[in-house]
């Protein structure tokens, strides 16, 4: 019984995981973009 814990969890994580990259795809392809000031402070910050 403990050896169905750790595929249950992995196929936990890997939804998530799944989920969570569709989500950043939805994200990068709305056309408002709320990441963008992000990526702006990221690249200030590597330019310093």
């Amino acid at each position: 019984q403990k050896r169905k814990r750790p595929v249950t969890m992995a196929k936990f994580y890997a939804t998530a995981a799944v989920l969570f990259f569709l989500f950043t795809l939805i994200v990068a392809r709305s056309p408002l973009k709320p990441l963008e000031k992000d990526d702006d402070t990221t690249s200030k910050s590597q330019s310093l």
